[in-house]
């Protein structure tokens, strides 16, 4: 469960903190998701590219871009969550995760990396110099980290989904949305997007500490 952690600056300054555990548990954490694949890409669908998904990034790039180019309307709204892989709650993840018996290969070594603290373990020339405990959220640098993370945000993101196509029912004033991660696209005609943007915050600020970046928000 220990990790070292190692500290990587960011190309905008700042640093991010990376957990790489032992052999055993990237492999085991491997093995696991290889069984749940398809499953985990058929849940996230078009919500979640982040995860398993051939070009993920540029598919959710061509979406937004088809969108907007599609619609002389629409908006499209960029969203970045702050440190959010160190921030969601770990017993939100796990309720959606155990919520999802198609992802069960996933439950016995979910529960093991995230239902207890573990230590983060920080070397200096090779000797362990500190420890720092991790209470919240799943490591950056965790086989499973990403899997897990998505798993967490998918039932917030498709809540905002449903709570505008209630409030937008014609299907030409609906917006939409995908994800990388924990990067956002939003679009559709301005309102809407705006409406479903506010949504998404709402939803995932149920989640624990996740905050996003207003500095980085962006609006194309």
């Amino acid at each position: 469960r220990a990790a070292f952690l190692v500290p990587l600056l960011k190309p905008s300054g700042g640093i991010r903190p990376i957990a790489v555990g032992e052999v055993l548990t990237r492999v085991a954490g491997k093995i696991a998701f290889e069984q749940v694949r398809d499953a985990a890409l058929a849940y996230f669908g078009t919500v979640q590219l982040g995860v398993g998904a051939v070009g993920g990034s540029q598919v959710a790039a061509f979406l937004l871009q088809a969108a907007l180019h599609a619609d002389g309307r629409y908006a499209g709204i960029m969203l970045d969550l702050t440190n959010a892989y160190n921030t969601i709650s770990r017993t939100r993840i796990l309720e959606a995760l155990y919520a999802r018996r198609d992802l069960a290969p996933l439950w016995r070594c979910a529960h093991w990396l995230l239902a207890e603290p573990s230590a983060l373990l920080v070397r200096d020339g090779g000797e362990v110099v500190d420890e720092v405990e991790s209470r919240t959220g799943v490591r950056a640098g965790c086989t499973l980290g990403g899997v897990l993370f998505s798993v967490g945000i998918q039932p917030a993101l498709e809540a905002a989904i449903a709570d505008a196509r209630d409030r937008y029912p014609a299907a030409a004033d609906q917006p939409n949305l995908c994800a990388i991660l924990d990067n956002i696209n939003v679009w559709g005609p301005p309102e809407a997007a705006a409406y479903l943007a506010d949504r998404v915050k709402a939803h995932l600020g149920t989640l624990g500490d996740l905050t996003f970046k207003t500095s980085d928000e962006k609006i194309v």
